[in-house]
């Protein structure tokens, strides 16, 4: 340091320039590389800046190398001074200028602005650059042609200082936009070289004598300027190291507080002697030690280990610091307490280099882990005991649906030892036409997760075993599986399958019967009863028309009794249809009343029937039904009357929306019945004298008809009676309410219309009776010549297809059973395109004697219009044939 200044003074002061120029050169170059040093120690530090900085201060001492070269040449008169001067000159004011404006762009860029760097450093550069090419050039030229000029004194001299001079001046300006204390060195710094310029071109312009004190000034100036640049960067390097030590300081807080916050206790020691050198406050915190104690005394960790565990993990860990490798490990500690912790130890070795290895390590509280896990070890071993001797089979197969395990009980269901069954799969215990079955459900359980179903095995002697099976997914690619044998179950519900198919035979065999003996019954009834009605209508005595009216009666009566014990068929086979369409109560109850009317007047009996006027008249139901109910209620109570009279009385029990309740109350003056038959009124076929002697007749039939009717329409029937004192029977049944209300005349149009046909009739309807009796055949006949019509007969189908290829007819009377062709087919054949029939729309009407429930239906499916039953009468034909022949 004291050379140094030694060479500032004789700079100032004029004394022997030669060897003080080389201690100033030389100077100069060591300020110059120890800034070199120190920016490369700091490359990694900002390295942009540091990256400009190293090129300046490179450029900087690459110019005092560069003119100690050619002093050492001028002093040792090698190459002329006169020669080198108009090159050297040039070159050494470029270096000084770019070394500055790199060293500016270094802090114009890490402190101000990266783009403003750049900027400044191109355009400085291109400045110096262009002095020097102008400059170099000329001077030169200038120079060799004047052995003594002076470079500093020439106008050469003074473009290039006034170009260093602007380029150091917009360094200045923008300089001084930086803060604190590096604008005043900054500016400190690039001000003496600015000065130095300054001073070289007032150098260009004053007197010799002048020339010698600024040439000595400007070498002061320039040896004064670097280490201002030296103080810069060593005081910013001595900032950074302060700052990277608080940083350092604060990342240790940070590090402590982060690491005292760790559930678990975080620790250090050495791999050698498993001495601890750092333990978080969580050791305190959790086992309810101190944290010195763990650091002071080097066994005192190593004590706390549970007995038990001391050995194995003291050796783990001395093992590590030898191969490095790291570990996991759970063991037991003693707390302060006394009591036994459950620790997962975590460990890592740490090994730098020329550094003995560390352990560096984390333990996490693990008890309540480990009592659940040994909970569920206890629970598994207790499960798979349950599950062992259980009696029901079990098994856990794999994502292929192999046998992984299976418990003695399901093994031996199947006729296998255990160890048989781990080499097996779920298809090879089914059969073979349910494997692919199998397979799907396997996959479907995949799928879903569970599933529970009946399946049949092959036990291992070939015997099947039909299983109750459920089946969950336990994780990844297990499931297990339970299955109880059901064998037996299977096989009493296949018997009760067969038993009750040949229940549902039985059953159909009994209606087939039924049906049979009511188209039996009906044919000769239909004659019966059609003779007996067109006799009386012809001129008879009085004694034979009171034998034809007992004949007529008489067969009413027994088709009567066939209609109840049909209706009961229907109920108790659950084939009794019911309509639901639109129709006047007032008239219902009108045309009822007015039947069973003739049976009251014949006991002298009053007969009266009452409405309320809130009860809706208008109503959606099975108008059929009620009437029937009616009459065998209405009826009995008349039978069971001697004197006195019945009563129908009805009134609204409850509405609500678009639904009505009523309730009819029959009330009559009979002779009532005894309390202990009255639980029993209602069942079929018992009546309350039903002794061979009884004086009231009947089947029993009709009071269970009707109670059943009601409840299957929803309602119900109950009675109150006392013997002498008459009866009341109320029928409570719920009817929807119409939508509109009719027009007015339509009571009137739910009567029947009975038309009188002229002697005209014959020629305006032409009908086709196909019917197979013979006696039905000509009753039919006859009654449409008595309503004045003409008919031609056939006896089967395939005559009546005959018949309408031949002719066009208005209207076919269609017996549904008959040789050769029934009516069903013949029907069919009528509505074919293809068939010859001239007219397929013609009116088919089906005559059949099965009155059973689904007959009008199947006729109507057959392609048939109407429906007529067995025996017919004649106010129903009439009915039939004028809605049917007006619609022609």
């Amino acid at each position: 340091m004291s050379d140094y200044l030694m060479a500032i003074l004789v700079e100032f002061t004029g004394g022997d320039f030669a060897p003080d120029h080389f201690v100033r050169l030389g100077t100069a170059a060591l300020f110059w590389g120890l800034l070199i040093w120190a920016a490369m120690r700091q490359r990694r530090h900002d390295p942009q800046r540091n990256r400009l900085l190293l090129i300046g201060f490179t450029l900087g001492l690459v110019r005092e190398l560069f003119m100690f070269a050619v002093l050492s040449l001028s002093f040792s008169k090698t190459i002329p001074n006169a020669l080198m001067q108009p090159f050297t000159k040039p070159v050494e004011q470029l270096l000084t200028g770019v070394s500055l404006v790199w060293i500016a762009s270094a802090y114009l860029d890490s402190l101000l602005d990266a783009r403003l760097a750049g900027r400044y450093l191109k355009g400085g550069v291109a400045c110096l650059l262009a002095a020097y090419l102008a400059t170099f050039r000329g001077w030169a030229s200038f120079s060799g042609s004047l052995p003594e000029a002076n470079f500093h004194a020439s106008g050469y001299g003074v473009t290039f200082h006034l170009a260093g001079a602007m380029v150091l001046a917009a360094a200045l300006v923008f300089l001084w936009r930086v803060s604190g204390w590096r604008r005043t060195a900054l500016l400190v710094a690039f001000g003496v070289f600015f000065l130095d310029d300054a001073l070289g071109l007032a150098y260009g312009i004053s007197s010799e004598s002048a020339i010698t004190v600024l040439g000595s000034i400007r070498h002061g100036l320039h040896m004064f300027g670097i280490p201002v640049f030296g103080y810069i960067y060593g005081r910013e390097l001595w900032e950074h190291h302060l700052t990277a030590e608080r940083e350092a300081l604060r990342s240790r807080e940070r590090y402590q507080k982060l690491v005292d916050t760790i559930e678990g206790i975080v620790w250090e020691a050495t791999a050698d002697t498993l001495r601890f050198t750092f333990v978080s406050a969580q050791a305190e915190r959790l086992l309810g030690y101190p944290v010195s104690a763990w650091l002071s005394d080097p066994d005192f960790c190593h004590d706390r280990i549970h007995p038990e565990d001391r050995g194995w993990v003291l050796n783990i860990c001395r093992g590590m610091g030898y191969d490095g490798a790291s570990r996991q490990f759970e063991f037991r500690m003693i707390d302060a307490g006394g009591g036994t912790l459950w620790l997962r130890n975590a460990v890592s070795v740490i090994a730098e280099e020329g550094q003995p290895p560390i352990l560096r390590g984390q333990m996490f509280d693990i008890t309540e882990r480990r009592k659940m896990i040994d909970s569920l070890r206890e629970s598994e071993a207790k499960f798979r005991s349950y599950i062992e001797f259980a009696p029901i089979g079990a098994f856990v197969v794999d994502h292929l649906g192999r046998y992984v395990e299976t418990n003695r009980t399901g093994a031996a269901m199947l006729g296998y030892a255990e160890a048989e069954l781990l080499d097996m799969s779920i298809a090879d215990v089914l059969p073979p036409e349910y494997r692919e079955t199998g397979r799907q459900n396997f996959e479907r359980l995949k799928e879903v997760g569970s599933a529970s179903r009946e399946s049949l095995l092959v036990r291992k002697d070939g015997g099947l075993l039909w299983v109750s099976l459920q089946a969950v997914k336990l994780g990844h690619d297990r499931y297990i599986g339970f299955f109880q044998d059901i064998t037996e179950r299977k096989e009493t519900e296949q018997a009760l399958i067969s038993a009750k198919d040949a229940a549902d035979a039985a059953n159909a065999a009994k209606s087939q019967f039924l049906a049979n003996m009511s188209h039996e019954l009906r044919t000769p009834l239909n004659g019966i009863i059609g003779m007996s009605g067109l006799l009386m209508d012809t001129d008879l005595t009085p004694e034979q028309l009171e034998y034809a009216g007992i004949a007529l009666k008489s067969s009413k009566d027994l088709l009567d009794l066939i209609d109840e014990l049909l209706d009961f068929a229907r109920i108790e086979a659950g084939k009794l249809l019911f309509e639901k369409r639109d129709f006047n109560l007032q008239t219902v109850l009108k045309d009822t009343i007015q039947i069973l009317s003739l049976q009251a007047e014949e006991k002298r009996l009053q007969l009266d029937w009452e409405v309320e006027p809130d009860v809706p008249l208008h109503l959606k139901g099975d108008p059929g039904r009620l009437a029937q109910i009616i009459r065998n209620i209405v009826g009995n109570a008349i039978k069971f009357t001697r004197q006195g009279g019945v009563a129908v009385h009805v009134s609204r029990e409850a509405e609500e929306g678009g639904l009505v309740t009523l309730q009819l109350a029959v009330t009559d003056t009979g002779i009532g019945i005894p309390q202990e038959y009255l639980g029993r009124i209602f069942t079929p076929f018992v009546q309350v004298d039903g002794s061979s002697t009884r004086k009231y007749s009947g089947t029993g039939l009709g009071l269970a008809i009707s109670n059943q009717l009601a409840e299957l329409m929803g309602g119900s029937i109950n009675v109150v009676s006392a013997v002498g004192s008459g009866s009341i029977f109320r029928i409570v049944l719920p009817f929807e309410k119409q939508e509109q209300k009719p027009m007015k005349n339509q009571e009137g149009e739910n009567r029947t219309v009975f038309f009188n046909r002229d002697a005209d009739a014959p020629q305006r309807a032409r009908i086709l009776l196909a019917e197979d009796h013979t006696t039905n055949r000509r009753v039919i006949r006859m009654m449409l010549n008595k309503l004045g019509y003409e008919a031609d007969a056939v006896a089967n189908g395939r005559d009546a297809i005959k018949a309408l290829e031949s002719t066009s007819y208005d209207l076919v009377l269609m017996d549904c059973q008959m040789p050769e062709m029934n009516g069903y087919d013949a029907t069919a054949v009528i509505r074919d395109p293809a068939s010859h029939v001239l007219d397929h729309a013609t009116p088919v009407i089906a005559l059949t004697a099965n009155a059973m429930a689904g007959e009008r239906d199947k006729c109507i499916e057959a392609g048939m219009n109407d429906y007529l039953s067995k025996p017919v009468l004649v106010q129903d034909l009439e009915t039939v044939l004028s809605k049917w022949l007006e619609k022609r």
